[in-house]
């Protein structure tokens, strides 16, 4: 297969990707990626930072699975009655229906799967759900 493949199912599948979901501007908690966050290992960089946010909720914005009715591009805004809730950070083409499966890192007040949102100044609908990826991830995660 080729690299837009390997791309659409990474997409599909919700895992974030380097350059893309995984960058300085977003930290594990946001990528939904918390089972590989250790919380008793010895000092590291960013491990107050982690701390803080899991011990007073504030994690900010999530990675959101996102699928779109149109066409896109990475970085364009999504919004809800004007008012601007995330970004987005990968799109593909779909292999079979021709839609459009993307990531976005989406505000906590509108990560809800169903969540409908727009992009930039467009008609195109972004439509919310979780993450595959993140899903199995929180089904497997160690307790304590």
């Amino acid at each position: 297969v080729g690299d837009e493949a390997v791309e659409t199912v990474r997409i599909l599948q919700g895992v974030p990707g380097p350059d893309n979901e995984l960058t300085e501007e977003h930290n594990p908690l946001e990528a939904r990626m918390k089972s590989y966050v250790s919380y008793s290992k010895g000092c590291y960089v960013g491990q107050e930072v982690i701390a803080r946010l899991t011990t007073y909720d504030k994690v900010q914005r999530y990675l959101m699975s996102v699928r779109l009715d149109g066409e896109a591009r990475p970085g364009d805004t999504l919004a809800v009655g004007g008012q601007v809730m995330g970004k987005l950070a990968s799109v593909a083409p779909h292999p079979v229906d021709g839609g459009r499966p993307a990531l976005a890192y989406v505000k906590r007040s509108a990560a809800k799967t169903g969540q409908l949102l727009t992009v930039s100044d467009s008609n195109v609908v972004a439509q919310l759900s979780d993450p595959t990826f993140a899903l199995l991830m929180e089904a497997v995660a160690p307790t304590g």
